[in-house]
């Protein structure tokens, strides 16, 4: 069930779908992952944006069903920022944080 979502600025945002590809793929591969239709993999690029340093950045948050163990948290971040740093340029400021669901908390709506 991870879900991903990547906000990119501009510079970095050349083929958003390739790089959900790419990441989907990476994570799909990972043996914490599970079943792999239950991952959601989506790219932004912000409206308006001001960085004081002029960097293109991509920025991954990976959200994670709470009850994984650190180790495997933390082996799906460096799987998704390997997958970032592969596919964006030299120069772009790269990071993934992590958070967890609650399953006593999150909710889906019923299907009709």
């Amino acid at each position: 069930m991870p879900h991903v979502t990547i906000e990119l600025s501009p510079a970095c945002a050349a083929d958003p779908q390739a790089l959900c590809d790419r990441i989907f793929e990476a994570l799909a591969a990972h043996p914490a992952t599970g079943d792999a239709r239950n991952l959601k993999i989506r790219a932004y690029v912000p409206v308006a944006e001001r960085i004081g340093n002029g960097a293109p950045f991509a920025h991954a948050m990976l959200g994670l069903i709470a009850g994984r163990s650190e180790a495997h948290s933390a082996d799906m971040v460096r799987c998704v920022l390997e997958a970032l740093t592969a596919a964006l340029p030299d120069r772009a400021a790269i990071t993934v944080d992590s958070y967890d669901f609650s399953p006593a908390l999150a909710r889906r709506a019923p299907r009709l």
